[in-house]
């Protein structure tokens, strides 16, 4: 939809040229990590390698119970592999931190059953890789929840961005490497005697001897922190706009200052920048820029320390108010309705392209309707009487 040339966007923006586009901070924030692993091939092989194990484990009936049962037998969480697919990005996190949980089961699975894949997983550069990519998306998976809520402040997003960058360069870019790091930090400790060994309860070892196969790169260090610094920049580019996000304050008593000169300064910084993004044509710049001082005084005195929304409900209900900032009221209504996170509307197409491509080849449009909404609105599976569908089976 946002393709520069052909996109939906940019073709109405040759009609409509004042048109206000923004695209969901939720999808924003995953396609960075899209654009970091690019320039990485060992970090884009670890997909590889996830989808491998789940299509291996699932395609056969007889090789996933097999699995299921070796999981209880070596008291592991009983988990499903999960597939890494491109449409899938709102739980890319979840999948990889599901197959370094599961990386015990799977190496031994694959030692009996699977020889060819179980001595390419037994590399210890794709293992390496493999916990750094967890602990990456464990990092920005809160990050992009925080994206995915039904009812999200807008003037947080800097902050939540600026959190998570800064936990990820103290974890990896800092004086110790992985660094409180939940995952690579306790593979790195595992691996130093060169072999990975799990123990269940009743004291079996389960060992696997690992490979150091030389592989044309940089020290696994200093690669793994041109990935995080590369992911870093990837989210900088993908959110250009921060000063808009930031400019929203204006209508935040709660992040104004306490004094009155740094108050009107910050004001009119934020005031700018808003009408820098949504421009003339819709708000008339002179009529806010003569009501700012005060609008900010009458916010900040009579909604004192409430967010974005919570000051609307106050602020907007007050007729006298509305007749007295008419253009600064409008301007707010606007950043209101803006559409900054559209999960459901991206999780919906993610079960389009699921449903068109695992499920049919082929399908006509009423067909994929039907099917959409099954799997969207579809009740609990606890909720369904199976016998009385046995029965209308039988007949």
């Amino acid at each position: 939809m946002l393709e520069c040339h052909q996109g939906l966007v940019s073709k109405l923006s040759r009609y409509v040229p004042n048109l206000i586009a923004m695209h969901c901070v939720a999808h924003r924030e995953a396609l960075a990590i899209v654009d970091a692993c690019k320039g990485f091939p060992c970090i884009s092989y670890v997909g590889k390698i996830a989808n491998k194990v789940y299509s291996w484990i699932n395609a056969s009936n007889v090789r996933h119970w097999h699995f299921q049962k070796l999981l209880q037998e070596m008291n592991l969480q009983v988990l499903e592999v999960l597939q890494i697919h491109e449409m899938r990005w709102l739980a890319r996190g979840n999948m990889m931190v599901c197959l370094v949980k599961l990386l015990p089961a799977i190496l031994t699975f694959w030692k009996s059953k699977a020889p060819m894949w179980y001595e390419k997983l037994c590399i210890f550069k794709v293992l390496f890789c493999i916990h750094l990519l967890a602990n990456v998306l464990l990092e920005l998976d809160g990050l992009n929840k925080n994206f995915q809520r039904e009812s999200i402040d807008i003037t947080s997003f800097s902050t939540s961005i600026e959190v998570c960058l800064n936990s990820l360069k103290k974890k990896f870019l800092g004086d110790i490497f992985a660094k409180s790091t939940t995952y690579l930090k306790l593979f790195i400790e595992k691996a130093q005697m060169g072999y990975l060994k799990h123990v269940n309860e009743n004291g079996e070892e389960y060992t696997h001897t690992l490979l150091y196969v030389s592989m044309p790169s940089k020290d696994k260090n200093e690669m793994a922190k041109d990935f995080v610094l590369k992911v870093i920049d990837c989210i900088n580019e993908r959110f250009p706009h921060m000063y808009f996000f930031n400019a929203n304050k204006l209508f935040s008593p709660m992040y104004y200052p306490s004094e009155e000169d740094e108050r009107d300064r910050k004001s009119i910084i934020w005031l700018s920048r808003l009408l820098t993004r949504i421009g003339n044509h819709v708000i008339n710049a002179n009529r806010c820029e003569k009501e700012l001082k005060a609008f900010v005084d009458t916010l900040y005195y009579e909604c004192e320390g409430m967010n974005f929304k919570d000051a609307w409900r106050v602020f907007s209900n007050t007729s006298h108010w509305q007749e007295t900032f008419p253009n600064l009221l409008k301007l707010w209504q606007i950043l209101l309705v803006l559409p900054i996170s559209s999960v459901p509307c991206e999780r919906g197409f993610s079960k389009q392209n699921i449903i068109k491509i695992d499920r049919r080849q082929h399908l006509k449009v009423g067909t994929l309707d039907k099917l959409m909404r099954i799997s969207m609105l579809r009740p609990s599976c606890d909720l369904i009487d199976w016998k009385r569908i046995y029965d209308i089976w039988k007949k």
